[in-house]
């Protein structure tokens, strides 16, 4: 199904909704950023302003959503597919699904060129080559299947490299040159059944291998994930290595973000909505944090929400969420029972609580890989830890306490941080730390 037929029958499941519709789970926050106007697709800079296309116009707006510049205009309405900022800044590829034009945008200088045409095009993902990509598009039409296409970002030509069933699905390269699609129902009924699509992968050798004469299908691919109900948007981290897929359905149940590890399946629901979700954008800030439950602030996913209508059109922000932790005690110079606290942890998990001499405290987290889903950012060295407890029972909330017997020779003199566990005991990450003072 195209993306003119999604948001057709997304906006027949979709009520009127005039506030944030984007609702993070544990380990993560979600924040409006801002209102857009009218059905657009857009793609973001490293400053935080996007490159946005609504049919007609090619515009660069700045972070708080200010026009800054027009860079070109079609001379007649077409139907926004995607539009992706290449990596370099200096160009956007933007599609369209009425004629099937692709357009290269000039972010530097303005203006733009028809590149190539490929009908119904659906998505697009960077090859690891600069001056590749892929494109996801339907070129016999409705009913006719799905292509996966490699485009030469210079010259525009396009060699076709698979055929697959169904209808256009969201596509993302990784750092081995190797593709992952979402399959579409292909089937008979509306809506589209649920846990029927499937995540698989195309190798980079066998892509590089592939041509007109040599189509790939779906089984030339890996299956990574099965039992899924659609995809609207992937995109591929390259810092954690996983994937992030906006996971949609038409049946009226929550659409999410998924995080998902290819060797090992679904490991995390990022966010949710009972509204559309498509246009999923990842960015990694400075540093060694992923974007995973309850690491550091520094990577986020965009996200553009919709109701199809003139009530909703947002775009979200998605950010991890550390667990905080805190200290409540005796008067300075007194003894007495002091706490600490852990809140935002995993809610119904654990948390195992790290001693230390405050005179550990490192100016900066040490940084490291234990094998736990993210990496583990802790405040002092690991062989400076004095004790470590079992994990502790949270709460419903996320919540939990230890309480000791403070002296005043013990006042500021240690350093508590926590790890945090899921329900089935899986450490995720660490916790803020604090002082006892």
């Amino acid at each position: 199904m195209q993306r003119s037929m999604l948001i057709a029958a997304a906006a027949a499941l979709c009520p009127s909704l005039v506030s944030a519709q984007v609702s993070s789970e544990p380990g993560f926050q979600a924040t409006h950023v801002l209102d857009l106007a009218g059905d657009r697709v857009y793609g973001t800079l490293p400053d935080a302003s996007y490159i946005s296309f609504d049919g007609v116009l090619f515009e660069h707006y700045g972070p708080d959503g200010s026009l800054l510049a027009t860079l070109g205009a079609l001379p007649a309405f077409a139907f926004p597919s995607f539009l992706d900022v290449h990596p370099s800044g200096a160009f956007a590829i933007a599609g369209e699904s009425s004629n099937g034009d692709l357009f290269k945008i000039d972010i530097v200088n303005g203006g733009y060129v028809t590149l190539a045409s490929l009908t119904f095009n659906f998505d697009l993902a960077w090859d690891t080559d600069a001056n590749l990509a892929y494109v996801s598009a339907a070129l016999g039409g409705f009913g006719a299947g799905n292509d996966l296409l490699r485009l030469d970002l210079t010259t525009g030509a396009t060699t076709a490299l698979a055929h697959l069933i169904g209808p256009s699905g969201p596509i993302a390269v990784d750092g081995a040159g190797d593709l992952h699609y979402v399959t579409q129902f292909d089937g008979p009924g509306w809506p589209p059944p649920l846990e029927v699509q499937e995540l698989i992968r195309f190798d980079a050798a066998d892509l590089d291998a592939a041509g007109p004469g040599n189509l790939l299908d779906e089984s030339d691919a890996t299956l990574e994930v099965g039992s899924l109900d659609g995809g609207s948007s992937l995109l591929h981290d390259p810092r954690s290595g996983f994937l992030f897929l906006a996971h949609v359905n038409f049946q009226g149940l929550a659409n999410e973000i998924l995080q998902i590890d290819p060797a090992a399946g679904v490991l995390d629901t990022v966010a949710s909505s009972f509204v559309w979700i498509e246009n999923l954008e990842l960015q990694n800030g400075r540093g060694e944090a992923t974007l995973s439950a309850y690491q550091p602030l520094g990577s986020r996913i965009l996200v553009q929400n919709t109701d199809f209508g003139s009530s909703l059109r947002e775009r979200v922000m998605i950010e991890p969420l550390r667990a905080l932790a805190s200290y409540s005690g005796p008067a300075s110079g007194n003894s007495g029972p002091a706490t600490i606290t852990f809140t935002g942890a995993e809610p119904n998990g654990a948390v195992s609580v790290l001693l230390a001499r405050s005179s550990s405290l490192l100016p900066n987290e040490l940084v490291s890989h234990l094998g736990w889903v993210a990496p583990a950012f802790t405040a002092m060295k690991l062989n400076r830890i004095v004790r470590r407890t079992l994990p502790l029972q949270a709460d419903a909330s996320g919540t939990v306490m230890i309480t000791y017997q403070q002296t005043a020779a013990l006042e500021g003199a240690l350093l508590f941080q926590g790890i945090v566990y899921d329900a089935a005991g899986n450490p995720l990450s660490t916790t803020e730390w604090v002082i006892n003072k």
